[in-house]
């Protein structure tokens, strides 16, 4: 990894990103080998040209991949990594980001870890200076993120934000599990409301999720 500040615009500190390398590979030391070959798969993309000079601007420097349980019964799908948070230590909603930390207090209000629950991004790899992926890139990823659902087999699949909810909703047919969509985090960042009532929302959800199947299995 590059010492370069501009790779790193969360001013997040080495020893904090070399730790989530490390709990990376500590958890993908539990995923399937279907798992593994799909993320080699991902990382050795070349579908989107912007996106794979776009890698070279952050200090991940590739497609951010899943993270959390490989048998949990849900999956929580967020847009895309951000330059401050994912694209610098390759961790899907980097705690260390503003909306990393919402969602983080969202799973631990229900007693929930990143690791007891299956977390991915529609596009993996970091849309220039933070914005919204196009259409081509989404349609680009959109092939893995379905093998990946199909691979989890999760009972429920909650979109956080409307572009993934819009997306998985129109290719549902192709998706073996229930679709639920709740805003971004970065909603309650823009004002448009309140951080107790995001949070109270989104545990309800998560609690409704698992109590489908409340014997899951968990990592140990």
């Amino acid at each position: 990894m590059s010492d370069n500040s501009n790779k790193n615009p969360g001013r997040i500190p080495k020893h904090y990103i070399k730790a989530q390398g490390e709990r990376l590979l500590r958890n993908w030391a539990y995923f399937p080998r279907s798992l593994l070959e799909l993320k080699e798969e991902i990382e050795s993309c070349q579908k989107c040209p912007n996106l794979v000079q776009t890698r070279k601007m952050y200090l991940y420097g590739k497609p951010t991949f899943s993270f959390g349980n490989p048998k949990s019964c849900v999956i929580i799908v967020a847009q895309a990594p951000g330059s401050d948070g994912a694209g610098t230590t390759g961790f899907v909603y980097e705690p260390y980001s503003k909306t990393g930390r919402i969602y983080e207090n969202c799973l631990k209000a229900v007693n929930k870890t990143f690791e007891s629950v299956y977390t991915t991004n529609l596009v993996k790899c970091c849309p220039i200076k933070g914005g919204t992926p196009t259409e081509e890139e989404i349609a680009n990823c959109l092939p893995y993120l379905i093998r990946e659902i199909n691979i989890i087999q999760p009972k429920r699949v909650i979109a956080t934000g409307s572009i993934p909810g819009k997306t998985l909703w129109e290719n549902r047919k192709l998706i073996t599990a229930d679709i639920s969509q709740i805003r971004h985090p970065g909603f309650i960042i823009r004002g448009g409301m309140k951080s107790f009532d995001y949070m109270r929302d989104f545990a309800q959800l998560l609690n409704s999720c698992f109590n489908i199947n409340s014997k899951q299995t968990t990592l140990t």
